[in-house]
């Protein structure tokens, strides 16, 4: 999906890859005629799209989700991050995964908020920078991050609002680096109990216990 200014430089990629499919946005408004008119809207319990988890725990298996769970996802995320127009979602994960597929690419479309894409992690120095420069306000990412986070230093107060650990627990020393942010609040009060905690909703709560 690109514009169609940059149509010599799609041009030169379809040489390379004659299957490729180019959409340009200005296109996208006359969808609803021709062939795609006819096309019946989708169901909720359709399949939108097969997401496959990163294999940890075994191997990769393939999660199908609907028409029905991605908004379900996105409008729960919207409200536990009480996120608005204004917001800037910084993005330093793929999105190949439902966590930031769901948090840094539908959120934003859906509330018009921006996104800064990050290109590189490495030197971790120039990731605080362009949050800073860009005025990030919203991070999700992984313990590990959080955790290299605590360690580097930056020479201005960094402009997030909230920062969202998934994919892992947390350990002491990345939860360091949500003090660098003014105002965080825990959503997942630490349980005894829990081998993992996660918030699904903003009055719901899931957690891995032993039987």
């Amino acid at each position: 999906i690109t514009e169609a200014e940059l149509a010599g430089a799609t041009s030169a990629l379809q040489a390379v890859r004659p299957s490729l499919l180019v959409w340009q946005v200005e296109e996208l408004e006359n969808l609803n005629e021709g062939p795609w008119a006819a096309s019946p809207p989708p169901a909720q319990a359709d399949l939108a799209v097969i997401i496959y988890t990163s294999g940890t725990t075994g191997r990769p298996k393939g999660a199908m989700l609907s028409h029905g769970n991605l908004p379900s996802n996105v409008e729960s995320c919207r409200k536990m991050l009480t996120a608005i127009d204004a917001d800037r979602f910084v993005v330093v994960l793929p999105l190949f995964h439902s966590f930031m597929l769901c948090v840094g690419c539908f959120l934003p479309l859906l509330i018009g908020g921006s996104v800064v894409l990050i290109k590189s992690l490495h030197p971790h120095k120039s990731v605080l920078q362009e949050i800073v420069a860009r005025q990030g306000t919203i991070l999700p990412a992984i313990p590990q991050f959080f955790r290299t986070l605590a360690h580097t230093q930056s020479a201005e107060p960094l402009p997030l609002r909230v920062c969202l650990s998934g994919g892992a627990s947390s350990s002491p020393v990345s939860r360091l680096a949500f003090e660098r942010c003014d105002d965080i609040r825990s959503m997942n009060p630490s349980m005894p109990e829990r081998r993992r905690v996660g918030s699904v909703a903003p009055t719901t709560e899931a957690a891995v216990c032993a039987e």
